[in-house]
């Protein structure tokens, strides 16, 4: 819920602070360093995620063949882990990902 800002769970700030407040009770962190690596975590999938789609469109147009998801190509050991968060990144962030 912490990492999807389009659900309305997210939304709902007292359902945000007590997941936020859980994290916090069971690793020890202050609420800011908490958020903060969530916020982090979710920069580092969505340049892997688009670091693989951008490798694996060169490799189409060098190969003119399709590969399956760029997952694989990622050097991050975390991402297949985090994987989850990929469909809860907007069309509209990575596309201005994509053109930074």
């Amino acid at each position: 819920m912490l990492w999807d800002c389009r659900s309305n769970k997210y939304k709902n700030r007292d359902q945000t602070n007590a997941a936020l407040k859980e994290i916090v009770q069971v690793f020890n962190y202050a609420n800011e360093e908490v958020l903060r690596k969530i916020h982090n975590l979710r920069n580092q999938v969505r340049i892997e995620y688009l670091m693989s789609v951008s490798q694996d469109l060169k490799k189409n147009r060098e190969e003119k063949s399709h590969s399956a998801g760029g997952e694989e190509n990622s050097k991050w050991q975390y991402f297949n882990a985090m994987k989850f968060v990929i469909p809860t990144m907007t069309a509209k962030s990575t596309s201005d990902l994509v053109s930074k």
